[in-house]
């Protein structure tokens, strides 16, 4: 190409603008693999999201909800519980989405206060026929606890947290010991037997832990916790016949 001054020019390409991902594509991803029930991949999605936009409340507030959907109960009100130190008028759901998670821990007296708190701050919000309808069903079963109730659910929260603390942290052994604690204190609590026998195969009793696992199962084939656990040990003692039947 040749210019007014005679001068010969090149074509060169135009500058190519280079894609750099933000927060709200990350965000994007993640809600596209929940809806797909890609759980973890969602998750992964989220937390990049977050790390990208750690001031938009809606990313952690998301990522609970996966966690939930993954029966992750602990650990999605962990999170919902730091942002509600800080955030709970501006965003009142999160008692209803606490409430949820507290209901299906068997928490029942947490579960109503906070699907209570959740309707006391948000009148026409948009859980509010949901919360409604958890506490008829929480009233169903807190008119059948005795006045002790307040006392023992504390104490089973105490333990809960405090297992799932160091199952977190993969120290079996410490866990184990506090459920050992919690299944005497609370033998019908089941799930606290199942979270043993995952602590137990993990601490290297594998051949216990499957025993007794297969134990609960026999007693409950229904029971996803089994399920699961039979499934994780099985595979990791290369069992996968078991695993797969």
């Amino acid at each position: 190409m040749i210019d007014k001054n005679n001068k010969t020019t090149k074509n060169y390409p135009k500058a190519i603008i280079p894609f750099i991902p933000d927060a709200k594509f990350y965000f994007s991803k993640g809600v596209d693999a929940f809806y797909k029930r890609k759980f973890d991949l969602a998750l992964k999605w989220i937390k990049k999201a977050t790390e990208a936009d750690p001031d938009e409340l809606l990313y952690p507030i998301q990522m609970s909800v996966v966690y939930t959907e993954m029966g992750e109960f602990h650990l999605a009100n962990q999170i919902l519980t730091e942002l509600s130190q800080h955030n709970h008028e501006q965003y009142p759901e999160l008692y209803y989405l606490m409430a949820n998670n507290y209901a299906h821990l068997g928490l029942l007296k947490e579960a109503d206060k906070f699907a209570s708190l959740y309707l006391e701050k948000d009148i026409e919000g948009e859980f509010r026929s949901e919360s409604e309808q958890l506490l008829t069903l929480l009233e169903l079963g807190l008119s059948e606890e005795d006045d002790d109730f307040d006392f023992e659910e504390d104490e089973m929260l105490i333990y809960q947290e405090t297992a799932f603390y160091h199952i977190q942290r993969r120290d079996w052994h410490e866990a184990g010991k506090i459920l050992t604690e919690m299944i005497k204190h609370f033998p019908d609590y089941l799930i606290a037997k199942h979270q043993y026998n995952y602590a137990l195969f993990f601490a290297g009793k594998q051949e216990e832990a499957i025993r007794l696992e297969e134990e609960l199962y026999k007693q409950s084939p229904e029971s996803t916790h089994s399920i699961t656990n039979l499934i994780v040990f099985y595979q990791e003692t290369n069992r996968r016949d078991q695993a797969e039947a």
